[in-house]
């Protein structure tokens, strides 16, 4: 199944970054109804995403939370070199605010450091220090060795990812779920 030379990479006829979905927001924020848009996360915006995922995720992501990760600054660097690791596939998606400011920046609503994993490698090709974060991936690799899904798919390549956060303010944003399909890594 796996050629042993096979590196994936982002089709050229793919644009990069790409706008993959614009959809109306449900409820008001400050008495409009926002715009939304979901699009690859370009070049400028990985570190932005890195403090986001820090920020957001470390925070309220069931596993980390429980643990504590915040207070292992050796888990919270390695998770920030494993979001700027997979961010380099290209495949990671945001999904921004249209800034009510003319003048202003699009809001980052949302981040999923979505990546290509190959089957005979590691989730991401770091090495993972501090205690919080090793019992995170020892309790992900324990789940993913349930099921390999390689083989199930017959595939040498998924499309993995290592985090999804949504700030609180805009979840529950669409009505239609179609935005949690393409979120999810519909490329």
């Amino acid at each position: 199944m796996l050629d042993e030379t096979a590196i994936w990479t982002r089709p050229q006829s793919v644009a990069f970054p790409k706008v993959w979905r614009r959809f109306k927001g449900l409820r008001e924020i400050n008495g409009t109804v926002p715009s939304f848009w979901i699009q690859d996360i370009p070049e400028n915006e990985r570190e932005n995403v890195v403090n986001f995922m820090t920020d957001g995720f470390c925070k309220e992501e069931t596993l980390c939370k429980s643990l504590g990760l915040l207070n292992d600054p050796e888990s919270v660097e390695t998770l920030r070199k494993a979001w700027r690791l997979v961010l380099l596939d290209n495949v990671g998606l945001a999904c921004y605010m249209e800034n009510l400011d003319p003048n202003g920046k699009p809001i980052l609503a949302a981040a999923n450091c979505t990546h290509i994993k190959k089957c005979d490698e590691e989730e991401v090709n770091i090495t993972i220090t501090g205690s919080k974060v090793q019992q995170i991936f020892a309790t992900l690799n324990v789940l993913m060795d349930e099921k390999n899904a390689f083989e199930f798919l017959e595939t040498d390549f998924l499309l993995s990812a290592l985090g999804l956060y949504v700030l609180p303010q805009f979840r529950g944003q669409d009505s239609d779920g179609v935005s949690v399909v393409v979120f999810v890594g519909y490329v």
